[in-house]
């Protein structure tokens, strides 16, 4: 029961409140009605006296939907100011205005307006006095929908399409609410922009500008130009007591190209409420693979900018476009700037960074720059560091060939190939590097400083680089020009002068000087963006002089020259191979010492780099010419000249190929190598030695009396010389004495040292002894310049017309004594030992002993007997001595003494015919001993012994008058013993014996053939 009762009022309740409403809308839309004209009247009165336009409108009328609404259709608004117009205008009146019998609006809603601003509206000048707010003493709600709105400020109209809102105001002043632009369109420099889908959301209480309560959020998306894609920005916007502040968020990306380059921009923004400084704070700027974090202050009275930038990594090669015409090294070097700080002011007088830091190449550069006026803008930068790797930042100078990057668009600055437009800001430039210390490779330069600046014509674009530094005790300046008509294009000119070449040889021993002052200078020039393109292009000269220095090879020292110059005119051109650098040209290095000049001119490829005997210099197979002057002050200089191909390979300083070289007294043709340590010269070839002695002294300057036997040679020869030796081997040579091979090492001193190793295929010792002659006084001229030591091998001898072979022995030559030892061979079957001695003074001392054992007397009586042959075995042995200084006086000048010895032989006479004339008379044995005296040969124990017969006796060979005399006592069987006398010369010999006839002819043929042994041949 309680409970219907509650029900039952709660609807009269609620009845009762609708019919209350009922009554008051209906009391509201009555008064509305009766009113609308007024209200009509008094809007649009209004309207024209606050801001001066003309308004009219198509219909008023009054709706009940739900809550009565005055509805305008066709309002039009128009005047010097703006213009607006709308479809629809809805108007909610206040509930407590109408009951104080005002209408006053609570909502307003527009649907479709478009608004039109014209260019007069902003040139009305902002009044600071306040705004009265009589318009809306109460709040209100301004709704639009689907709005459209134009501003036409000067030269750069906005449109605003889709603009939807929903605002609460009291004033004027006071709006806020939310709203969303479908789109914005707009131009900066004739440039089409347009903002999409922008989203406020928050309170927009322009009031709260003062109070510090504002905050809203700005989204949108922003497309200028086709190089400017999707740029989606986010503000965040709140507002305290001193300033505005945004957190800012801006992403999207940069077209060019057609490639998509990522954009984005975060940090802090503040605006002062004075309206008097703008502050970035820790704005984080990432484009494309760059990064940097900075931060700055406007000061908009000043119009003045300060800040800092971190700049963790930048390219310049990436988006200026001179960076893209340098060559790859470098550009990898600016292609990754990194851990970088800058300070800047910035104002409209110009640009200035008191401090700048970055590491390019690992060199950490610090400094200063900037921009001293804007009406002539030179961008100036003076960077120092305290040592720069030259092949980190030009990889190419150091043997690396780099590819060159790869960005996949073009630069965003012209490249300098770019014809100037009209009206194109002319920008010039002030660069300054230094650096402590610059490292290239093993050299090291100090103090070095960089300019780059531009030429003094505005019109010419050439860009000037001019450097210097201090270089191993000297100094080294250079300067060049890179053009940019077509393609990029060099021009340099460098020099250096008061260098220690000393200094310089420790860190760079591929140039082979010790000591001395060392100036050099070059020019070249080129074209071409790529290592192989400049080197392709490579033109100029360069020249190198060392004045008193010494030459190096191998870490010892070696020829002192007062002038040493190597030139390179023409250079033709370059190459890159193996991680070399190749130059081509024609190459000149001249020598210079007291009374000497040399000069060596080749034409080809040099290569520069890697080697293995870490030279860093190899030459390969180029024509080469060779001129050598040697002025002793005698009048006559000496000439020598050769040509060939030059090889400078590892392990060997110079080597010439193919080569014919002309020398005093001699040609050679072959190959010439000078090995690294020492000098020392090697070569290989054919030598046709017209004079020994005029050769010998040309290459030492002394002069050296040589037998005559050797003043003339020619044949093959591989020869080794270090400072005065000389090393010959695998001789094949022609000579006087005949053919000669093996090796002879030959050290040129106040006295010639030789040590053979020689064999002789035949040699006639005849000829030797005699000077080359059969008669005469010997001519030992040149022997006391001679040393030996050394050893001989003679295939074939001939001495006094006696056949040896396969003699061998050594020798050894000093203060004229030449001694032969151990000396081995062959004559006549037997086998030949013995020693010589010969003393070469006014007259030759000869002084020997040796031992013939087994020799075959058949082979001996054919060359030493004439009217018979010997047979059997035999053996001698003596030691004989002499001295004489002609051969005429041969043999009256031997002594000595010696000792015959033969077994089971026999004695074949011959008639005039050479026919066996008589029966062979054979012995058992036949000895004898005895001395020599003056070339009288004496024996008083000479003993035979044959079949029946026995002879005992002496006797005496005079070899000077070709005589014998002798008396010997024969015993025979059957026989008495008797007496037997031999006399005369040896072609008449006399025997006599006082048994009759037959036992002569059978004894004095005997003794007949062993005279022939002693008679000279």
């Amino acid at each position: 029961m309680r409970t219907r009762t509650i029900l039952r009022r709660l609807f009269f309740t609620l009845l009762s409140c609708c019919l209350l409403c009922l009554l008051l809308g209906g009391g509201i839309f009555a008064w509305l009605e009766s009113h609308k004209v007024e209200i009509r009247d008094t809007v649009l009165s209004l309207l024209h006296k606050e801001l001066g336009q003309k308004c009219v409108v198509a219909y008023v009328g009054v709706h009940f939907s739900p809550r009565p609404v005055l509805l305008i259709k066709g309002f039009e608004s128009s005047g010097p100011l703006f213009s607006l117009t709308a479809e629809r205008v809805l108007a909610v009146p206040s509930f407590s205005g109408l009951m104080r019998g005002l209408f006053i609006p609570s909502t307003i809603q527009f649907e479709s307006p478009v608004l039109d601003v014209r260019s007069s509206f902003f040139d009305q000048p902002v009044s600071s006095a306040p705004k009265k707010e009589e318009a809306f003493p109460e709040p209100c709600i301004i709704i639009v929908e689907n709005g459209t709105c134009t501003l036409n400020y000067p030269d750069s109209p906005v449109s605003l399409s889709g603009f939807d809102c929903y605002l609460k105001s009291h004033s004027t002043q006071s709006l806020k609410g939310d709203f969303l632009i479908e789109k914005v369109t707009f131009a900066v420099a004739n440039v089409s922009c347009s903002l999409s889908d922008v989203l406020f959301l928050g309170d927009v209480d322009f009031r709260s500008l003062s109070r510090g309560n504002a905050r809203f959020d700005v989204r949108g998306e922003f497309n200028g130009p086709e190089w400017v894609k999707n740029i989606a920005f986010h503000f965040s916007v709140r507002s305290n007591d001193d300033s505005w502040d945004a957190k800012t968020a801006i992403k999207g990306n940069i077209v060019k190209d057609r490639l998509l380059i990522p954009l984005s921009l975060s940090g802090y923004v503040s605006l002062a409420r004075n309206g008097e400084r703008v502050q970035g704070k820790n704005l984080a700027l990432e484009f494309g693979r760059d990064r940097a974090v900075f931060s700055a202050d406007y000061l908009l009275h000043e119009n003045r900018l300060s800040g800092h930038i971190g700049v963790q990594r930048l390219s310049l090669v990436e988006w200026f476009g001179f960076g893209r015409l340098l060559p790859s090294g470098i550009m990898h070097s600016l292609d990754y700037i990194h851990d970088g700080r800058l300070d800047f002011e910035l104002d409209s007088r110009g640009l200035r960074i008191p401090f700048a830091e970055a590491v390019c190449a690992n060199a950490v550069f610090t400094g200063r720059g900037g921009v001293e006026d804007w009406r002539r803008p030179v961008v100036f930068f003076d960077m120092h560091a305290p040592e720069v790797d030259l092949i980190r930042a030009v990889p190419e100078a150091g043997g690396i060939l780099p590819s060159e990057p790869y960005f996949g668009h073009g630069p965003f600055t012209p490249d300098g190939l770019e014809k100037k437009s009209e009206g194109d800001i002319d920008v010039s430039y002030d660069i300054r590097l230094g650096a402590d210390m610059v490292a290239y490779g093993p050299l090291s330069f100090e103090n070095a400083r960089v300019l780059i600046h531009p030429p003094a014509d505005p019109e010419n674009d050439d860009i000037h680089i001019d450097a210097k530094a201090s270089f191993y005790g000297g100094t080294v300046n250079a300067s060049g020009v890179l053009s940019r008509v077509t393609e990029l294009f060099y021009s340099v000119s460098a020099n250096c002068k008061d260098v220690n070449a000393n200094l310089l040889y420790r860190d760079f021993p591929v140039l082979p000087v010790l000591y001395g002052n060392l100036a050099a200078h070059t020019n070249f020039k080129s074209q071409g963006t790529t290592l192989d393109g400049f080197l392709k292009n490579l033109r100029g000269s360069a020249v190198l002089e060392v004045k008193r220095g010494t030459l190096v090879s191998g870490g010892h020292r070696g020829t002192q020259f007062s002038s040493c110059i190597l030139r390179l005119d023409p250079l033709r051109q370059g190459m890159w191979q193996k991680k070399r650098l190749g130059l081509d040209g024609v190459w000149t290095a001249e020598l210079e010492q007291p009374g000497v000049r040399a000069q060596i001119q080749s034409n080809g490829r040099v290569f520069f780099g890697k080697t293995a005997d870490k030279s860093g210099v190899e030459i390969q197979n180029i024509d080469t010419g060779v001129t050598v002057r040697i002025d002793r002050g005698d009048g006559k200089p000496l000439a020598l000249s050769g040509r060939g191909l030059l090889h400078l390979i590892p392990m060997q300083l110079v080597r010439l190929t193919d080569a014919r070289v002309q020398l005093p007294g001699a040609e050679f043709r072959g190959e010439i190598g000078v090995r690294q340590k020492g000098f020392a010269l090697e070569t290989r070839g054919s030598w046709n030695i017209a004079s020994l002695p005029l050769l010998l002294e040309g290459l030492s300057g002394k002069k050296h009396d040589l037998p005559s036997f050797l003043h003339t040679l020619n044949g093959k020869i591989t020869l080794a010389a270090e400072g005065e030796l000389l090393h010959f081997s695998d001789l094949q040579l022609s000579t006087k004495l005949g053919p000669v091979s093996g090796t002879l090492d030959l050290e040129l001193g106040k006295q010639i040292r030789m040590t053979p190793r020689l064999t002789f295929k035949n040699l006639d010792a005849d000829a030797l002894l005699e000077g080359g002659t059969s008669r005469g006084p010997l001519n030992w001229q040149g022997v006391e310049s001679l040393l030996l030591d050394g050893h001989l091998k003679i295939e074939n001898l001939r001495f006094k017309n006696c056949p040896f072979t396969g003699i061998t022995f050594s020798l050894s030559l000093k203060d004229r004594v030449l001694h032969l030892a151990d000396v081995e061979g062959r004559l006549y079957g037997g086998h030949l030992n013995g020693s010589f001695t010969l003393v070469f003074s006014k007259v030759l001392e000869v002084q020997s002993t040796g031992r013939l054992s087994d020799c075959d007397l058949s082979l001996f009586s054919r060359d030493a007997v004439k009217n018979g042959r010997l047979f059997g075995k035999g053996k001698v042995r003596g030691a004989i001595r002499a001295a004489f200084s002609s051969f005429s006086e041969w043999p009256g000048c031997l002594w000595g003494d010696w000792v015959l010895d033969a077994r089971e032989g026999g004695y074949q006479p011959f008639d005039k015919g050479g026919h066996s004339s008589e029966k062979s008379i054979p012995f058992s044995r036949l000895s004898a001993s005895g001395t020599l005296e003056g070339g009288i040969v004496r024996s008083s124990d000479l003993v035979l012994k044959g079949d029946g017969l026995s002879l005992r006796g002496k006797g005496e060979l005079n070899l000077g008058k070709m005589s014998f005399d002798g008396r010997f006592d024969v015993e025979k069987r059957g026989m008495p013993a008797f007496p037997l006398y031999v006399e005369g010369t040896f072609d008449k010999t006399k025997t006599s014996v006082g048994v009759g006839a037959l036992v002569l002819n059978a004894v004095g043929g005997l003794f007949r053939g062993l005279i022939g042994i002693f008679a000279p041949k």
